[in-house]
């Protein structure tokens, strides 16, 4: 995940919010909605094991800021982050990478874009047998016109 921290042995991330953020003003006409979301894979199956956010709701999109992942697992894995059509993992839409899966931090300096009937998927690989990944994402829920504010720079 290009990423530079890891998360604590505790797995706790003391110094972020554990709930829902505050809507914010754009200064585009709209309003952003935090969430963070935690996320659990089912447990591995021949070492792969993933998770997905659900769709956007309608007319609206997602700007992911902040994932963090773990694993259950006993040995090293990686962890790929796709955003596409539901189940659509070719490699045209890999968008992050961790070469550590079991605890990682991808702090997005420009917000990761999941637009409506798309979706981001997180895939652990090299798992051991029946461990479970996990996955905090934090995102903001907008409207299309409100993202581009925010990632062009152009937001309050």
């Amino acid at each position: 995940m290009a990423l530079g921290r890891q998360i604590p042995a505790t797995g706790v991330l003391s110094d972020r919010p554990s709930g829902p953020l505050a809507p914010r003003s754009s200064g585009a006409g709209g309003t952003a909605q935090g969430v963070t979301a935690p996320l659990s894979s089912a447990p591995a199956v021949a070492g792969v094991a993933s998770v997905a956010l659900p769709l956007p709701p309608n007319g609206q999109v997602f700007l992911v800021q902040r994932i963090a992942i773990s694993t259950t697992s006993t040995q090293a894995t990686t962890c790929a982050v796709y955003v596409g059509t539901p189940g659509d993992l070719s490699p045209a839409n890999l968008i992050d990478y961790s070469y550590d899966g079991n605890a990682d931090i991808a702090d997005e300096s420009s917000p990761i874009l999941v637009p409506g009937g798309q979706t981001l998927t997180l895939v652990w690989s090299s798992m051991s047998a029946g461990s479970v990944g996990s996955a905090r994402v934090q995102y903001l829920v907008t409207d299309p016109a409100t993202a581009n504010a925010i990632l062009t720079g152009k937001a309050n």
